[in-house]
């Protein structure tokens, strides 16, 4: 067992996710140091300088703030516990300061429980064309986890299986190009035939190959979506969201199921986990709830 191993093992009492992104965070570290030709117990704090600078500016892809402010708090947490238990002589990270991130922490947010419930009761009660779209539209977005941009460019032809019990949605080049196949609930399904059969009474969907059209437009529009989901937000009294948190709830609740950060990768279309790891970070409001249980 290797060092890394062994402090994920004296956290075991940690969520299942938490010690997966815990693992990601240090076994990227240490490729970083072994690149370098560094030991992981070896390293200075000049070196973690030297990191967090490779993956903000250097590093082909760079990563947000955010994450690595995470990753940093993690090295934190590991030279504390090699230093107390000998495998170091000092923690080279104690002193090593977070910089504040310039980025919107509201930029993710998701839906609680209880306003996701209210929504769907809200859309449940649509029986006219225009709110059986918009109730499909929001539910690809908070039960598979659907973008904007590739709700918008669903076509008919992507949603397969009609003959399985087990539905799909093939999502072609999302962001980052990166193909892949959802599956979907029954509630979606169910859905998604109901607008089928009330798609026909929009003229432009006889000439259209996508999903979603709009009385003028043979494609409803990135805008179109953005511009529904604030209306029925505004109807429901759910204020301070936007589309993307819809996307967000969706990962937050398969995280919520302990459901493996890989797979909530596959199913969202993350080309990189780490962007995956903040659905296993508690929110703030998450944070104020437990203290107010003590």
């Amino acid at each position: 067992m290797n060092l890394i191993d062994h402090f994920l093992e004296s956290q075991k009492e940690k969520q299942p996710n938490t010690l997966i992104s815990y693992r990601l965070d240090l076994i990227a570290w240490e490729n970083y140091l072994s690149d370098r030709h560094i030991s992981i117990t070896n390293a200075t704090i000049n070196n973690i300088v030297e990191y967090r600078h490779w993956m903000t500016t250097d590093k082909e892809k760079p990563v947000k703030p955010s994450t690595v402010n995470r990753s940093i708090v993690v090295l934190k947490q590991f030279y504390d516990w090699a230093n107390r238990n000998g495998h170091v002589t000092s923690n080279i990270a104690s002193n090593f300061k977070i910089k504040r991130s310039t980025v919107n922490n509201t930029e993710v947010k998701w839906l609680t429980p209880q306003e996701s419930e209210v929504l769907q009761y809200s859309l449940e009660s649509l029986n006219n064309p225009s709110g059986i779209r918009d109730r499909t539209v929001i539910y690809l977005m908070l039960f598979a986890g659907l973008r904007v941009s590739e709700v918008s460019n669903l076509r008919i032809v992507d949603i397969f299986g009609s003959n399985k019990k087990n539905q799909s949605i093939y999502v072609k080049a999302g962001k980052g190009d990166k193909d892949r196949t959802v599956p979907i609930n029954d509630k979606l399904y169910g859905a998604i035939k109901e607008w089928i059969t009330v798609r026909s009474r929009y003229k432009t969907a006889d000439s259209s190959e996508y999903l979603f059209v709009s009385e003028r437009a043979s494609q409803l529009t990135r805008q179109g979506i953005d511009a529904l989901v604030r209306y029925r937000f505004k109807m429901t009294n759910i204020h301070g969201h936007s589309s993307h948190s819809l996307r967000h709830t969706f990962a937050k609740s398969l995280a919520n199921q302990n459901i493996r950060l890989q797979e909530i990768a596959k199913l969202c279309g993350h080309s990189d986990i780490r962007t995956t790891m903040i659905y296993v970070e508690p929110s703030a409001e998450e944070l104020r709830k437990a203290v107010n249980m003590l």
